[in-house]
């Protein structure tokens, strides 16, 4: 709906409905990212009769920095929740963006079917790696050709598309944790939020083998695996996904690139 206020015997029309929180763009930082990124960002095509909150970035955007990046992320989904976005499209600093991200994703959310999607990327080596993964412990999954949709159990965070209703249950069943940040008094202050993503660190012995082991984990892998073990697709209502031995789809068609904050070399 809309409605008119005349002035000087023109009227002004102005929307009076709620503009749709259809997506919140979270970018955890360290506050320094290359210049090929942020053109990369700045430069992305906006879907037709998409809105936009600034005249700066194309979509609404909150960035998190100098935090662990764990702990970014779960200061990013506290913001989803509490805006009552509809979307989450996580992009990490070091990854470039093709342009036309927001239109390819755009086609999955439009879908509904399934809460988390995944552009592509490599990993920072040589050869460079894709980061499509089937199971723990035995590489990356290939076997696959460019533009094809690739079905993993393991996505990564920098180009990662999320329902809210599947953060949502992520919330509800995760602890609470304090988190420091600086006001702008100088202060420092404390934000309750809960540990949806978590960083694993584990060491110790064996007390079979009597051997020390040591077990070092990403937040995406462990966030992948937790909703897997826990049956958290279907409590989110997406039981197609929840059938799938596979159910978190790589769109290889986003491809993004990796770049080295450093040198400026692209993976």
């Amino acid at each position: 709906m809309a409605k008119g206020t005349a002035q000087n015997g023109r009227a002004i029309i102005k929307n009076a409905s709620r503009w749709k929180h259809r997506i919140l763009i979270g970018i955890p930082s360290l506050g320094t990212v290359r210049f090929e990124w942020h053109n990369a960002f700045c430069s992305s095509v906006i879907p037709m009769n998409w809105s936009s909150a600034t005249t700066v970035q194309p979509v609404p955007c909150i960035g998190v920095m100098n935090y662990h990046v764990a702990e970014a992320q779960n200061l990013i989904v506290k913001t989803v929740l509490e805006g009552n976005w509809e979307w989450l499209l996580l992009i990490e600093d070091d990854v470039v963006i093709p342009p036309n991200i927001f239109c390819k994703m755009m086609k999955w959310i439009e879908k509904e079917k399934w809460p988390v999607v995944s552009g592509l990327y490599h990993l920072k080596s040589e050869p460079p790696e894709p980061m499509t993964f089937r199971g723990r412990g035995n590489g990356v999954f290939n076997g696959w050709k460019m533009g094809d949709t690739v079905w993993c159990d393991g996505v990564p965070t920098g180009c990662l598309l999320i329902s809210r209703k599947l953060l949502q249950v992520c919330w509800d069943a995760s602890p609470e944790i304090a988190l420091k940040r600086l006001g702008m008094d100088g202060a420092s202050h404390e934000i309750i939020t809960r540990e949806v993503f978590v960083t694993k660190r584990e060491a110790g012995i064996n007390p079979e083998t009597g051997g020390y082991y040591r077990k070092m984990g990403t937040s995406d892998l462990e966030w992948c695996d937790r909703i897997l073990d826990h049956g958290l697709l279907k409590e989110a209502g997406f039981k197609e996904a929840a059938r799938k031995k596979y159910p978190f789809p790589v769109d290889t068609s986003i491809a993004c690139g990796h770049i080295d904050l450093s040198s400026g070399r692209i993976y």
